[in-house]
């Protein structure tokens, strides 16, 4: 409601300063300012009903299916930040055991959003994957930490579906599965991508990810979801536990392979 009425009123800050706030899905604004102090936490509920499923027409998607909800969410979104050194946390282990039954939510997905910067955060136990950016452009991802148990299933940490003009940097990724994966959509999984359009299924590019310490994840991936292409993406500075994963599927559609810029760390988990 705090956030509606800001927007309503032309835009400002919607800020919460200290104390823990249990809540279900927070709805993002364009013009608004979403500020989550040191102390404070954004707590999402244990309550399955509070997570609130969204329903959009893209190529990783079709309109009658429903994806687990955020519990911060946009659609639409333009000239929006979310920062202030706090943290934005779930009740990942009662979602994590129905992971093959259930659809997941994630922490953060923003849907044909741009001009964005998500600053300054602690994401903590994601349900799913943890922060999506889909079919958006020109959103910056700075100084994040972002925390799962390693053996919390297909909590990927940063995911950019056909987005472009992208940055994830100076952030420190611990989860149970992928670090980064590029992905930009998959028609085969998408019965009547054809009769949503092409525009639906766009490539993801202009993407950087420089300065981030990936610990104990699955390292950088690009695909396999690779519908739309991904094409101009530098890692620069990237430490991680496990090797880069360039699908087969990526090497038959990606047309710019990734650029790898010193100093890069690969190493392999004993």
């Amino acid at each position: 409601a705090a956030i509606a009425a800001v927007a309503a009123a032309g835009g400002g800050q919607v800020r919460f300063t200290r104390g823990s706030y249990l809540t279900g899905r927070v709805e993002l604004a364009s013009h608004v300012q979403l500020w989550i102090g040191p102390n404070a936490t954004l707590q999402g509920s244990a309550d399955a009903s509070a997570w609130t499923p969204y329903r959009y027409r893209g190529c990783i998607d079709t309109t009658k299916r429903d994806f687990g909800g955020p519990l911060l969410y946009g659609q639409g979104v333009q000239n929006f930040s979310i920062s202030g050194g706090g943290t934005v946390r779930s009740s990942g282990p009662v979602w994590w055991p129905l992971h093959a039954n259930t659809s997941r939510g994630t922490l953060l997905t923003l849907v044909r959003c741009h001009d964005g910067l998500v600053q300054d955060l602690s994401f903590i136990n994601s349900p799913g994957a943890n922060i999506l950016p889909i079919l958006s452009r020109s959103i910056r991802f700075d100084r994040l930490r972002i925390t799962n148990p390693w053996s919390s299933p297909n909590t990927d940490g940063w995911d950019p579906w056909g987005s472009s003009d992208m940055s994830f940097t100076n952030s420190v990724v611990e989860t149970g599965d992928d670090c980064v994966a590029i992905k930009s959509g998959n028609a085969q999984q998408t019965p009547n991508f054809w009769s949503v359009g092409p525009e639906d299924c766009a490539a993801s590019s202009n993407i950087l990810v420089e300065n981030v310490s990936c610990i104990a994840s699955h390292g950088l991936t690009i695909g396999s979801e690779m519908s739309g292409n991904v094409t101009d993406v530098i890692f620069r500075n990237v430490s991680i536990g496990k090797a880069f994963a360039f699908w087969s599927e990526a090497a038959r559609l990606v047309r710019d392979a990734p650029t790898f810029r010193p100093p890069f760390i690969a190493k392999a988990d004993d």
